[in-house]
Protein backbone atom coordinates (compact mmCIF):
# COMPACT_ATOMS: atom_id res chain seq x y z
CA UNK A 1 0.00 0.00 0.00
CA UNK A 2 1.08 3.39 -1.05
CA UNK A 3 0.95 5.66 2.31
CA UNK A 4 0.71 9.34 1.45
CA UNK A 5 0.74 12.06 4.19
CA UNK A 6 -1.52 14.96 3.57
CA UNK A 7 -1.02 17.91 6.06
CA UNK A 8 -3.53 20.79 5.45
CA UNK A 9 -2.55 24.00 5.80
CA UNK A 10 -3.51 27.87 4.77
CA UNK A 11 -2.36 31.06 5.56
CA UNK A 12 -6.41 32.33 6.02
CA UNK A 13 -6.71 30.87 9.34
CA UNK A 14 -10.08 32.80 11.00
CA UNK A 15 -8.49 32.60 14.41
CA UNK A 16 -4.77 33.09 13.87
CA UNK A 17 -4.49 34.48 10.38
CA UNK A 18 -1.10 33.18 8.96
CA UNK A 19 0.02 30.92 11.16
CA UNK A 20 1.10 28.62 8.93
CA UNK A 21 4.13 30.98 8.14
CA UNK A 22 4.16 32.55 11.77
CA UNK A 23 7.90 32.12 13.17
CA UNK A 24 8.37 29.97 16.38
CA UNK A 25 11.58 29.88 18.16
CA UNK A 26 12.75 31.36 14.51
CA UNK A 27 11.16 28.64 12.04
CA UNK A 28 7.69 29.03 10.37
CA UNK A 29 5.36 26.83 12.13
CA UNK A 30 4.41 24.64 9.40
CA UNK A 31 8.34 24.20 8.57
CA UNK A 32 9.06 23.03 12.63
CA UNK A 33 5.94 20.22 11.65
CA UNK A 34 7.54 18.97 8.72
CA UNK A 35 10.66 18.58 9.71
CA UNK A 36 9.56 16.34 12.55
CA UNK A 37 7.38 14.28 10.02
CA UNK A 38 10.94 13.11 8.46
CA UNK A 39 10.78 9.51 10.85
CA UNK A 40 7.37 9.02 10.00
CA UNK A 41 6.15 6.06 7.64
CA UNK A 42 5.12 7.89 4.93
CA UNK A 43 6.12 7.17 1.15
CA UNK A 44 5.10 10.64 -0.27
CA UNK A 45 4.36 13.88 1.64
CA UNK A 46 2.16 16.56 0.41
CA UNK A 47 0.89 19.98 1.97
CA UNK A 48 -2.53 20.75 0.79
CA UNK A 49 -3.03 24.14 0.48
CA UNK A 50 -5.73 26.68 -1.41
CA UNK A 51 -6.05 28.33 -4.72
CA UNK A 52 -6.11 31.51 -2.81
CA UNK A 53 -3.16 34.00 -3.42
CA UNK A 54 -2.36 34.43 -0.09
CA UNK A 55 -0.83 30.81 0.21
CA UNK A 56 1.22 31.66 -2.82
CA UNK A 57 4.00 32.28 0.05
CA UNK A 58 3.39 29.42 1.46
CA UNK A 59 3.57 27.29 -1.32
CA UNK A 60 6.93 28.78 -2.53
CA UNK A 61 8.15 27.91 0.98
CA UNK A 62 7.32 24.31 1.24
CA UNK A 63 8.19 23.64 -2.75
CA UNK A 64 11.73 25.28 -1.25
CA UNK A 65 12.20 22.47 1.14
CA UNK A 66 11.56 20.07 -1.69
CA UNK A 67 7.77 18.96 -0.53
CA UNK A 68 4.94 18.86 -2.97
CA UNK A 69 2.08 20.52 -2.85
CA UNK A 70 -1.20 20.50 -4.40
CA UNK A 71 -3.72 23.19 -4.17
CA UNK A 72 -7.58 23.15 -3.58
CA UNK A 73 -10.48 24.55 -2.93
CA UNK A 74 -10.96 27.11 0.05
CA UNK A 75 -13.80 25.38 2.15
CA UNK A 76 -14.36 21.99 0.66
CA UNK A 77 -11.20 20.75 2.49
CA UNK A 78 -12.63 17.25 1.82
CA UNK A 79 -12.29 17.91 -1.89
CA UNK A 80 -8.92 19.45 -1.70
CA UNK A 81 -8.13 16.05 0.27
CA UNK A 82 -9.76 13.43 -2.04
CA UNK A 83 -8.14 15.07 -5.25
CA UNK A 84 -4.18 15.09 -3.76
CA UNK A 85 -4.62 11.58 -2.80
CA UNK A 86 -6.24 10.77 -6.28
CA UNK A 87 -3.47 12.46 -7.85
CA UNK A 88 -0.65 11.22 -5.91
CA UNK A 89 -2.41 7.26 -6.25
CA UNK A 90 -2.60 7.08 -2.69
CA UNK A 91 -3.95 3.90 -1.39
CA UNK A 92 -4.09 4.95 2.13
CA UNK A 93 -4.20 8.31 3.38
CA UNK A 94 -2.14 9.80 6.57
CA UNK A 95 -4.46 12.84 7.70
CA UNK A 96 -2.60 15.59 9.70
CA UNK A 97 -2.97 19.40 10.00
CA UNK A 98 -0.78 22.25 10.15
CA UNK A 99 -1.71 23.53 13.54
CA UNK A 100 0.25 20.42 14.89
CA UNK A 101 3.77 21.64 14.72
CA UNK A 102 4.92 19.37 17.57
CA UNK A 103 3.84 16.23 16.03
CA UNK A 104 5.58 12.90 16.76
CA UNK A 105 6.42 10.67 14.41
CA UNK A 106 6.31 7.79 16.75
CA UNK A 107 2.59 8.71 17.21
CA UNK A 108 1.93 8.85 13.22
CA UNK A 109 3.70 5.22 13.15
CA UNK A 110 1.43 3.66 16.01
CA UNK A 111 -1.91 4.43 14.20
CA UNK A 112 -0.51 3.89 10.81
CA UNK A 113 0.29 0.53 12.16
CA UNK A 114 -2.91 -0.40 13.76
CA UNK A 115 -4.38 0.95 10.52
CA UNK A 116 -2.32 -2.30 9.08
CA UNK A 117 -3.02 -4.39 11.66
CA UNK A 118 -6.33 -4.44 11.73
CA UNK A 119 -7.33 -3.98 8.04
CA UNK A 120 -10.09 -0.88 9.28
CA UNK A 121 -11.08 1.60 6.94
CA UNK A 122 -10.31 4.23 9.68
CA UNK A 123 -7.89 4.22 12.35
CA UNK A 124 -7.34 7.65 14.31
CA UNK A 125 -6.10 8.72 18.01
CA UNK A 126 -9.22 11.17 18.33
CA UNK A 127 -12.59 9.18 18.97
CA UNK A 128 -11.76 9.06 22.17
CA UNK A 129 -8.81 11.27 22.76
CA UNK A 130 -6.08 10.14 25.04
CA UNK A 131 -3.46 12.31 23.46
CA UNK A 132 -2.68 15.93 24.15
CA UNK A 133 -4.71 17.79 21.33
CA UNK A 134 -1.99 18.92 19.20
CA UNK A 135 -0.95 15.42 18.37
CA UNK A 136 -4.10 13.94 16.51
CA UNK A 137 -3.51 11.69 13.47
CA UNK A 138 -5.92 9.98 11.45
CA UNK A 139 -5.25 7.40 8.67
CA UNK A 140 -7.94 6.16 5.99
CA UNK A 141 -7.97 4.29 3.24
CA UNK A 142 -8.89 5.64 0.05
CA UNK A 143 -11.79 4.29 -0.57
CA UNK A 144 -13.38 5.58 2.83
CA UNK A 145 -11.80 8.80 1.52
CA UNK A 146 -13.85 8.29 -1.81
CA UNK A 147 -16.98 7.05 -0.27
CA UNK A 148 -17.01 10.16 2.18
CA UNK A 149 -16.26 12.76 -0.91
CA UNK A 150 -19.09 10.98 -2.82
CA UNK A 151 -21.82 10.78 0.71
CA UNK A 152 -20.88 13.83 2.53
CA UNK A 153 -23.08 16.83 2.51
CA UNK A 154 -23.37 18.59 5.54
CA UNK A 155 -20.33 21.79 5.39
CA UNK A 156 -19.00 20.64 8.44
CA UNK A 157 -18.19 17.40 6.54
CA UNK A 158 -16.77 18.90 3.82
CA UNK A 159 -14.70 21.08 5.57
CA UNK A 160 -13.08 18.27 8.42
CA UNK A 161 -12.87 15.51 6.08
CA UNK A 162 -13.14 12.46 8.07
CA UNK A 163 -16.14 13.28 9.83
CA UNK A 164 -18.41 11.60 7.83
CA UNK A 165 -16.71 8.74 8.24
CA UNK A 166 -16.44 8.40 11.75
CA UNK A 167 -19.84 9.56 12.65
CA UNK A 168 -21.13 6.24 10.90
CA UNK A 169 -19.52 3.64 12.33
CA UNK A 170 -22.51 1.29 10.48
CA UNK A 171 -20.49 1.89 6.69
CA UNK A 172 -16.36 1.71 8.28
CA UNK A 173 -14.82 0.03 10.16
CA UNK A 174 -13.47 2.07 12.57
CA UNK A 175 -9.98 1.98 15.03
CA UNK A 176 -8.80 4.34 17.76
CA UNK A 177 -5.94 4.16 19.42
CA UNK A 178 -5.45 4.65 22.95
CA UNK A 179 -2.42 6.51 24.88
CA UNK A 180 -1.17 5.01 27.89
CA UNK A 181 -1.85 7.98 30.09
CA UNK A 182 -5.02 10.10 29.39
CA UNK A 183 -3.31 12.79 28.38
CA UNK A 184 -5.75 14.68 26.76
CA UNK A 185 -6.50 17.65 28.86
CA UNK A 186 -2.91 19.21 27.72
CA UNK A 187 -3.29 21.53 24.62
CA UNK A 188 -0.19 21.38 22.43
CA UNK A 189 -1.63 22.69 19.07
CA UNK A 190 -1.75 26.40 17.69
CA UNK A 191 -5.07 28.08 17.11
CA UNK A 192 -4.31 31.27 19.28
CA UNK A 193 -1.60 33.64 19.81
CA UNK A 194 -1.88 31.95 23.76
CA UNK A 195 -1.22 28.52 21.78
CA UNK A 196 1.80 30.03 20.05
CA UNK A 197 3.37 31.19 23.09
CA UNK A 198 3.41 28.05 24.45
CA UNK A 199 4.48 26.33 22.09
CA UNK A 200 7.09 28.73 21.35
CA UNK A 201 8.46 27.93 24.81
CA UNK A 202 8.52 24.33 23.64
CA UNK A 203 10.57 24.25 20.95
CA UNK A 204 13.09 26.86 22.75
CA UNK A 205 13.48 24.26 25.32
CA UNK A 206 13.91 21.38 22.90
CA UNK A 207 16.22 23.44 20.29
CA UNK A 208 18.48 23.69 23.87
CA UNK A 209 18.25 19.82 24.04
CA UNK A 210 19.19 19.85 20.73
CA UNK A 211 17.48 16.34 19.79
CA UNK A 212 14.16 15.18 18.55
CA UNK A 213 11.90 15.07 22.00
CA UNK A 214 9.01 12.68 21.39
CA UNK A 215 5.60 12.81 23.10
CA UNK A 216 6.94 11.86 26.50
CA UNK A 217 9.60 14.19 26.49
CA UNK A 218 7.32 17.34 24.92
CA UNK A 219 4.60 15.60 28.08
CA UNK A 220 7.70 16.57 30.49
CA UNK A 221 8.59 19.74 29.74
CA UNK A 222 4.76 21.05 29.78
CA UNK A 223 4.22 19.37 33.03
CA UNK A 224 7.78 20.56 34.51
CA UNK A 225 6.67 24.49 33.39
CA UNK A 226 3.46 24.93 35.25
CA UNK A 227 3.58 29.01 34.63
CA UNK A 228 3.43 28.01 30.95
CA UNK A 229 0.42 25.52 30.90
CA UNK A 230 -2.18 28.80 32.06
CA UNK A 231 -1.32 30.83 28.88
CA UNK A 232 -4.08 28.96 26.92
CA UNK A 233 -5.92 26.74 29.51
CA UNK A 234 -9.25 28.89 28.38
CA UNK A 235 -8.87 27.38 25.38
CA UNK A 236 -11.66 24.17 24.64
CA UNK A 237 -11.03 21.40 22.34
CA UNK A 238 -11.90 20.96 18.89
CA UNK A 239 -14.30 24.75 18.84
CA UNK A 240 -13.57 24.89 15.19
CA UNK A 241 -15.20 21.83 14.53
CA UNK A 242 -18.12 22.30 17.05
CA UNK A 243 -18.63 26.05 15.16
CA UNK A 244 -19.00 24.49 11.45
CA UNK A 245 -21.44 21.80 13.67
CA UNK A 246 -23.87 24.70 14.70
CA UNK A 247 -23.83 26.29 10.96
CA UNK A 248 -25.08 23.39 9.78
CA UNK A 249 -28.42 23.94 10.70
CA UNK A 250 -28.32 27.36 9.79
Amino acid sequence: MKFVGIVQARMGSTRLPGKSMMLCAGQPLLGRMLVRLQGAMLDELIVATTINSEDDVLVDYVQGLGIKVFRGSVNDVLDRYWRAADEANADAVVRLTGDCPLADHAVINRVVNVFKETGADYACNTQPPTFPDGFDTEVLSKAALTAAHEEAHLPSDREHVTSYIWKNPEKFRLVNVRNEIDWSAIRLTVDQCEDLELVQKIFLEMDKRDHYGGLNEIVEIWQSNPEWQSLNAGIGRNEGYQKSVAKDAV
